[in-house]
C-alpha cells in the first residue's frame, strides 16, 4: 500500500455506530503507516548505500621498496606500516599482495659508450664490468625457481630464443649472445627498442614478470620513446629494474632523456640503483667489493618478489596524484625506507593490470 493511501485510512472519519470496528480499522491503518514509513527508510538506504559504494573503486598498484637495515628474508611489508593520501584525503589500504618472481629478463647495454675509457683510471668500464658481474652470477643463483633469459643490445638486440631454468643452459646463452653483439661492431644505442623487443619474449605477461636493465641510459637509435615503453610495460604488468651506471652529463639532451628512462621504473613500481662511474673508488678493490656487496643485496631485496598495493580510491576521471609514505609510528628499522610507486593514481577503467 502507498504511503498516501495509509495517511487517508489513518485519517478516515470514525462511524459511531461501529465505533468498535472504526477503532481496529484505525490500529491497521497505522500499522500500514508504519510499514510504508519502514519500506521507504529501507529503499533510501539502500539507495544512500549505492551511491556511497559507487564513490570508490579499487585500484591495484604495483610498488617497491628497498630498506638496507632490514636483512635479506625478513623484509615483509606490514600494510599497517603504510599510509595513502591524495588531496587532503587518506586512502583506504586493503591489502598488500607479495608476488614471487617467475620470469626475468636481463638485458645489457654493449654500446660504445658501456666500453668508452676516460681519464680517471677506467672507471666507468670497472663500474659497468662490476655490475654485469654481479648481475649474471645472481640470475644464476635464483635457477630454477626464477627462469631467466639474457640479451645483449647495440643498436639491435641479440636475446635468447627463451627463458632457461636450467643454469647450463643460461650459462650457454650468456656465451652466445655476448659473442653475437661483438660480432655486429655496431655502437650506437637503441635502449627503449631493446626494451620493446625484450617485452615480446614473454608472450601472454603474468605476475611475477620482470626486466633488469643495466645501462648507462644514453639512448641516440632508437625508434620507440621512453614514454611508448612506459606505456607498454605499464599495460603489461612487467616491472622494468635499472642499474645505471652514471657518470657527468655535459650534454642537456643526454640528461633529459637519461631522466625520461630513469622514470619509467618508478612509473611501472619498480626501483633504480645508481652506479656512481666517477667515484675514484672505483680503482681500489676495496671499494668495487663493497659496490659489489651493495648490489647483490639491492638485487636480491628486488627482482625475487614484487608488491601491488590494493586500496580503496575515490572515483575519477582523471589520474590523481597521491602520496604513499611509511607511518609516523612505524618500527625504527623501517625509517630509511625508499618506497618506489607510480605518482598518479589511474581512472578506473585505465588501472594497472591485475592478472
Amino acid at each position: 500500500m502507498s504511503l498516501a493511501l495509509a495517511m487517508d485510512c489513518l485519517n478516515a472519519p470514525a462511524d459511531a455506530k461501529i465505533h468498535r470496528l472504526a477503532e481496529y480499522i484505525g490500529k491497521l491503518c497505522r500499522l500500514l503507516y508504519i510499514t510504508a514509513i519502514v519500506r521507504y527508510g529501507l529503499l533510501l538506504a539502500v539507495l544512500l548505500g549505492r551511491v556511497a559504494f559507487a564513490q570508490e573503486c579499487a585500484r591495484t598498484i604495483p610498488f617497491s621498496f628497498f630498506n638496507t637495515a632490514i636483512e635479506l628474508g625478513s623484509n615483509e611489508l606490514d600494510p599497517g606500516l603504510l599510509q595513502a593520501r591524495t588531496g587532503g584525503s587518506q586512502l583506504r589500504i586493503t591489502s598488500v599482495e607479495k608476488i614471487p618472481t617467475r620470469r626475468l629478463l636481463l638485458l645489457v647495454d654493449g654500446s660504445g659508450s658501456m666500453a668508452a675509457m676516460d681519464k680517471f683510471w677506467l672507471r666507468k668500464s670497472k663500474a659497468t664490468k662490476t655490475a654485469e658481474k654481479v648481475a649474471e652470477k645472481f640470475i644464476v643463483e635464483i635457477l630454477p625457481q626464477v627462469s631467466v633469459a639474457y640479451g645483449v643490445f647495440q643498436e639491435q638486440l641479440f636475446v635468447a630464443p627463451g627463458f632457461a631454468s636450467d643454469p647450463g643452459k643460461l650459462q650457454d646463452d650468456i656465451r652466445n649472445m655476448k659473442q653475437k653483439s661483438l660480432g655486429a661492431r655496431k655502437k650506437r644505442t637503441a635502449i627503449y627498442d631493446a626494451l620493446a623487443e625484450g617485452l615480446l619474449l614473454f608472450g601472454e605477461t603474468q605476475p611475477g614478470d620482470a626486466i633488469l636493465l643495466i645501462t648507462d641510459g644514453e639512448d641516440n637509435f632508437s625508434k620507440h620513446s621512453a614514454k611508448e615503453i612506459e606505456t607498454k610495460l605499464k599495460e603489461s604488468g612487467v616491472l622494468l629494474f635499472l642499474l645505471l651506471v652514471s657518470e657527468h652529463i655535459s650534454n642537456p639532451l643526454d640528461f633529459a632523456g637519461r631522466e625520461a628512462l630513469i622514470d619509467i621504473p618508478r612509473q611501472t613500481g619498480a626501483m633504480v640503483n645508481v652506479l656512481d662511474a666517477e667515484n675514484p673508488a672505483w680503482g681500489f678493490d676495496q671499494a668495487t667489493a663493497g659496490a659489489e656487496h651493495d648490489m647483490s643485496s639491492f638485487l636480491h631485496q628486488q627482482l625475487l618478489s614484487s608488491y601491488r598495493l590494493h586500496v580503496a580510491a575515490p572515483e575519477s576521471k582523471k589520474a590523481q596524484k597521491w602520496t604513499l609514505s611509511l607511518r609516523a609510528d612505524a618500527d625504527a628499522r623501517w625509517k630509511e625506507v625508499k618506497l618506489s610507486y607510480p605518482d598518479r593514481l589511474q581512472p578506473c577503467a585505465a588501472s594497472l593490470p591485475t592478472r
